[in-house]
């Protein structure tokens, strides 16, 4: 299905227009390293009877954005997105994701936008991004002496970061459901992570492509503390709801 909204006659928004390559190749383009906007997370997202939306943002240069738009009782969410395709300033930005809304729709975008018509609806969050590709000894290396010793104190209580198969993601969906009834909140439901998996969820975009971050599935057997990796890329997200 192709369709288009034009906006001042320049902007233009194209609905599912891509395949699973011509998506992946731009989320490439725009550096995503984000789950969300992936192509398989959207096919996820819609064996379990969400609707999820792919937009291409264009105008006469080009492209502008992609952004995988989930949609569910009428209700529009853009998580983690759009990713920018190349360099826009803060108005054009807004005019893309006012573009973007066909109804109520929560935007957690990487980079903060304000302006006419979107409400600030929680403080921006910050990402930090570790790239895993290094082997294990020179990612030990990399981290400050402070998370290092965390590290080392996690390990000495039990810790174990390995690859794991089926039996040990049921055993930790069994164990967040058991703490989500615990503590009182929602989150994706159970079946998710048994249908994203069989579609590689997470070990990257598609296409033949080496993952930019860890293969699925990589569990960890223990909670460790928190540790952050030194020299991050940490990107600021702003929620935002459009009307």
């Amino acid at each position: 299905m192709l369709g288009f909204a034009c906006l001042n006659g320049i902007m233009r928004v194209f609905w599912d227009d891509l395949s699973r390559s011509g998506w992946t190749d731009r989320l490439d383009l725009g550096r995503s390293v984000a789950l969300q906007q992936s192509w398989d997370y959207g096919q996820a997202v819609r064996a379990l009877g969400a609707g999820a939306g792919r937009a291409r943002v264009a105008d006469g240069k080009g492209d502008i954005a992609v952004a995988q738009v989930l949609d569910r009782y009428g209700l529009r969410l853009i998580n983690r997105g759009p990713v920018w395709l190349r360099t826009v300033d803060p108005a054009e930005k807004r005019r893309v994701l006012r573009l973007l809304s066909r109804g109520p729709t929560v935007v957690t975008a990487e980079d903060a936008v304000s302006g006419f018509g979107l409400i600030p609806l929680l403080t921006g969050r910050f990402h930090a991004i570790w790239d895993l590709h290094p082997p294990p000894e020179v990612l030990r290396a990399g981290l400050e002496r402070r998370w290092a010793g965390r590290l080392a104190a996690a390990e000495r209580a039990g810790l174990q970061v390995r690859t794991g198969g089926g039996d040990i993601l049921r055993v930790l969906i069994r164990e967040e459901a058991a703490q989500r009834y615990r503590k009182g909140y929602r989150g994706l439901p159970p079946d998710f992570p048994a249908t994203c998996r069989p579609l590689r969820c997470g070990s990257g975009t598609g296409g033949g492509r080496a993952a930019r971050g860890p293969r699925w599935p990589l569990f960890a057997t223990a909670p460790p503390p928190p540790i952050r990796p030194a020299g991050p890329a940490r990107r600021r997200a702003a929620m935002a709801c459009i009307r």
